[in-house]
């Protein structure tokens, strides 16, 4: 891998120049372009051609893929890729990306799937009003409500993420309140405080002139 493929060297070049067009042109949000920190970017190898991967399924948990100048490598299989996984969805690899993690190398997959064009709607015409709290409301009189947004995880994540948030809520100072109002931290008991001398202070840790002598 000190060598970079020359695959793996048209899709940056490609990537950069996509990056000027998005950049130039004036509906688009892109910002210029600039170089990357390598302290804080992410190492990448990019596969664009899946004729050379020829991804084979070893078994449940493992699978093989052709690397180029790396030759065959294993790899874990988390999820069904389509046109490899039997009974897995229809469709194709389109191309592969090596990512570098802190904990380790991840080969992530760009697929294509098959998806079938949709029917031709033979029933009456029907005007949608999108919304937030109700997903569409048609013309009908009928409505078409959101989905579950999180799973019963996610919910009791967001109850925990909540809950801290609302106990550091609790130890803030309040609104309004002065910084000379707040109470001045001390680790000190009150008796061992050093109570103030009645008699005037004069700046100096001199005696006065006319005080006798200090006992031997």
């Amino acid at each position: 891998m000190g060598q970079l493929p020359a695959q793996a060297a048209q899709a940056v070049l490609k990537t950069y120049r996509q990056a000027w067009v998005n950049f130039l042109n004036p509906g688009h949000p892109a910002r210029r372009p600039t170089f990357k920190s390598r302290s804080r970017s992410r190492m990448a190898v990019d596969v664009p051609q899946a004729q050379h991967l020829n991804t084979i399924r070893l078994n449940r948990r493992w699978g093989l893929v052709n690397l180029p100048k790396a030759g065959r490598g294993r790899f874990r299989w988390t999820k069904d890729l389509p046109g490899v996984t039997k009974g897995g969805p229809a469709g194709r690899i389109t191309g592969a990306r090596l990512v570098r993690e802190p904990d380790g190398w991840h080969l992530v997959f760009r697929t294509e799937p098959l998806v079938e064009p949709a029917a031709a709607h033979r029933g009456p015409q029907v005007g949608i009003d999108r919304g937030i709290t109700v997903a569409l409301a048609l013309s009908d009189g009928t409505n078409r409500e959101h989905r579950p947004w999180l799973t019963s995880g996610q919910k009791e994540h967001l109850r925990r993420l909540e809950r801290k948030s609302a106990r550091q809520r609790r130890i803030r100072p309040r609104a309004g309140r002065r910084p000379s109002d707040w109470p001045v931290p001390t680790t000190r008991s009150p008796g061992s405080v050093r109570q103030p001398s009645a008699e005037p202070s004069t700046g100096s840790t001199r005696p006065p002139p006319n005080s006798p002598p200090p006992s031997a």
